[in-house]
């Protein structure tokens, strides 16, 4: 309930924040967003909240370094190679957006912008081709705003305009949520399949008292079997695989570079994933939706997706990731701190 309450708050956050999207403004190399102040607010406050020299932002605005803007004025904010990113980071950004017009196309936004690559544009913004219907606001990049939340800025152009069911943990549909404050374990029943035939036996299927039937064995072997559809793609768990994402990390595009990682990585624990295989990491400074490799010293692999980064909780420091237990269990890991080495392609 505490977990779900945090996230809730987040929830309200980006609504709010929501309704005052920062849209792209100028051309060239001179690009700037627009804020109307709420209030009679110091010049200096915009400065620290968009992370600019007060210095700057004065002479930008035709204004005294003293300035208090007054309610309903306009104040332009530039965006420099300070405070204005292109790529996932983790921190305090909200995203920038460009408004798509007729005649546009993403070759010539990515040109307009810095030359940010497409593919990059069409994961920000869940694009699967390169048609761009008229009047859609398209992320470009982020930019530093002290005031929203410590997430990455990824995850902001994943949630910002589409708030997803916070009884859903699937970010292979919804995109990463952030996790904030200490996760508590969940105690999470896993039976030991019948000898006869070795099945991961449903954990709500379990929970019943009475002795099972000949046709309610029937029914679990089929609740185990049934197909999980991915695109074009079937897949069935088995409990000697690599998991549900194993099929789009290898079919990923395999001229793009790959970047290899080794570090001690933890566990948090969630009911998602002892039945589907659906494996999950909470890891910093990688795009959510990454599809992550992960071995361990034992030799076991699978593969898992990346929900978002890392919460600041007791244990985390020096963690490279932090997998769900099923991951973990899959790979024969039952110790709290451990060794993993992953692969990656980064967009």
């Amino acid at each position: 309930m505490k977990l779900f309450s945090c996230f809730l708050g987040c929830l309200i956050s980006i609504t709010a924040l929501a309704q005052d999207r920062l849209v792209v403004m100028g051309s060239g190399a001179n690009f700037y967003i627009n804020r109307v102040s709420s209030g009679s607010i110091p010049l200096k406050s915009f400065a620290i909240q968009f992370d600019v020299p007060v210095a700057v932002l004065a002479q930008y605005n035709a204004v005294s370094v003293n300035a208090t803007i007054q309610k309903g004025d306009l104040v332009k904010i530039p965006l420099t190679k300070n405070n204005f990113v292109q790529k996932a980071r983790a921190g305090k950004y909200q995203p920038v957006y460009y408004i798509f017009k007729t005649g546009d196309n993403l070759s010539r936004i990515s040109q307009r912008y810095n030359k940010i690559n497409i593919d990059t544009l069409k994961k920000w913004n869940d694009l699967n081709e390169d048609y761009v219907p008229e009047g859609k606001p398209l992320t470009i990049g982020f930019l530093i705003n002290e005031k929203v939340l410590f997430t990455t800025a990824a995850y902001q152009a994943i949630a910002y305009d589409t708030i997803p069911n916070p009884n859903e943990l699937d970010a292979a549909k919804y995109g990463a949520k952030t996790i904030v404050g200490e996760m508590k374990p969940v105690p999470v029943p896993v039976p030991e399949p019948p000898a006869e035939k070795p099945v991961i036996i449903n954990p709500a299927i379990e929970s019943t008292k009475a002795t099972p039937k000949k046709k309610q064995t029937k029914n679990i072997v089929e609740v185990v079997s049934e197909k999980q559809t991915d695109g074009a793609y079937n897949y069935k768990p088995k409990p000697t695989d690599e998991g549900y994402f194993a099929h789009s990390y290898f079919a990923q595009e395999k001229n793009r570079a790959y970047q290899f990682l080794t570090g001690d990585a933890g566990v948090f624990k969630t009911i998602s994933g002892v039945v589907d295989r659906k494996f999950y990491v909470l890891a910093n400074e990688i795009l959510p939706g990454t599809i992550l490799r992960i071995t361990t010293s034992n030799k076991k692999s699978i593969c898992a997706k990346v929900l978002g980064p890392l919460p600041e909780t007791k244990g985390a420091e020096g963690l490279l990731l932090r997998m769900n237990n099923a991951a973990a269990s899959a790979l024969g890991i039952s110790e709290d701190r451990f060794t993993v080495s992953i692969s990656y392609i980064e967009f």
